[in-house]
């Protein structure tokens, strides 16, 4: 159960919040014991619109989750525990409400005896990647949380800055889809509509291709909030039913999987992410089926993490993981990868193969989205060149055949 409380904390600074406990008397226990001193405390009862809260629900950026697990691991490194660690980084976040609250609720949850995932699994301020919570999952028991701490500061930094470049790259371009849109719209809904109107008031008959047109001018003018309308409720609509139905979200993954040149790119990046985390566990003493387990679930793509998580099954029984992959899913992933897997568990060098192709597929994929972004602006252009020229042509088609009737 969810608690809503309100109260004064060890500062004597006022508080509002929420926290999580079996009964009120657990949770007023709790509370306690982080030394908040509280004024009201009720039961929280969700409504049907927090859905939409938990959709765009608050989220670090990948700059402040990079800075601030890079601290973490800082911390730990000197050698002072998770707790101390956390409420140094109070401390030091306290100008930053967001980040600020999301410690306070994790080191609370520590001091009741949790350990680090669970608080960061359980609390509510935050979003965080499911990759992230599985990776400290898997380090925090094996005495690498520092090391693996710094490291996923590393992965997310370098995510963020591939995201970054790509929003770059992507501005021209969107400037030139945004300046299009209008331009078209204001063409279709106020000069065509004038310049037709012309022709049909002198009954002249019009070319196929402008009654075309026309009939677009007409449906966008008719209709624009009916297909805004649609556009936000399909999106909104994909959401929810990739999170609540996992049929669903496993044929959606499945087709993203199969576009051209973006499938590639997700799928190398999610070779990357399993690579490399596979490389890190095994490094830190897990079993290799312990090992794939935990990394098939790092994976946003279901149908990817679901072929390495049967391949697991396949493992504890005996065999070997090549020999699994190679089986049964040589139509999703590349031979390349096959071929590396089984030349590391022939060498028992699987984790030095595994990190290798990681960064492989880094440097692979940086190439494949600079390609991508290389296309995507003569595309733009093509397409609306095209659109821009029908529209012209619709409207000067009729004026043609004014001066052909009157020769």
């Amino acid at each position: 159960m969810i608690f809503k409380y309100t109260g004064v904390d060890k500062n004597f600074k006022k508080v509002s919040a929420t926290i999580e406990a079996n009964s009120i008397d657990e949770a007023k226990k709790s509370l306690k014991q982080s030394g908040i001193i509280f004024n009201s405390i009720k039961m929280h009862h969700e409504h049907s619109f927090e859905f939409m809260a938990q959709l765009f629900s608050k989220e670090l950026t990948k700059k402040e989750l990079s800075t601030l697990s890079r601290d973490l691991s800082f911390y730990i490194k000197s050698g002072i525990t998770i707790s101390s660690a956390l409420k140094l980084a109070i401390s030091q976040y306290s100008d930053n409400k967001k980040i600020k609250n999301f410690l306070s609720e994790v080191s609370r949850y520590i001091d009741e005896g949790k350990d680090f995932a669970t608080s960061l699994t359980i609390q509510k301020q935050i979003k965080l990647p499911q990759f992230y919570i599985q990776s400290i999952k898997a380090s925090q028991n094996g005495g690498m949380l520092d090391t693996v701490l710094l490291e996923l500061s590393a992965f997310i930094s370098k995510q963020d800055k591939i995201q970054k470049k790509i929003s770059n790259a992507l501005a021209y371009p969107m400037f030139i889809i945004i300046s299009a849109i209008l331009m078209v719209s204001f063409m279709l809904s106020y000069v065509v509509p004038k310049v037709i109107g012309i022709f049909e008031q002198n009954k002249q008959d019009l070319p196929l291709i402008t009654k075309y047109v026309l009939a677009s001018s007409d449906f966008v003018g008719d209709y624009y909030m009916v297909i805004l309308v649609l556009i936000i409720t399909a999106v909104i609509t994909t959401k929810y039913l990739n999170k609540v139905s996992k049929n669903f979200k496993y044929s959606y993954d499945g087709i993203m999987l199969k576009l051209p040149l973006f499938g590639q790119i997700l799928l190398i990046s999610e070779l990357s992410r399993f690579s490399y985390m596979c490389s890190l566990l095994l490094r830190s003493g897990m079993t290799l089926v312990e090992t794939i387990k935990l990394s098939s679930k790092l994976l946003d793509n279901v149908v990817l993490s679901k072929i390495f998580d049967d391949s697991s099954t396949f493992v504890v029984q005996g065999g070997k993981l090549s020999s699994s992959l190679l089986g049964r899913n040589i139509d999703i992933l590349p031979k390349s990868f096959i071929q590396s897997v089984a030349l590391g568990e022939e060498t028992s060098m699987l984790e030095t193969v595994l990190s290798t192709q990681a960064m492989r597929y880094d440097e692979e994929n940086s190439d494949k989205i600079a390609f991508m972004l290389s296309l995507l602006e003569p595309i733009m252009m093509l397409v609306v060149g095209t659109i821009i020229a029908i529209i012209v042509l619709a409207m000067m088609l009729p004026i043609f055949s004014i001066n052909i009737g009157g020769a």
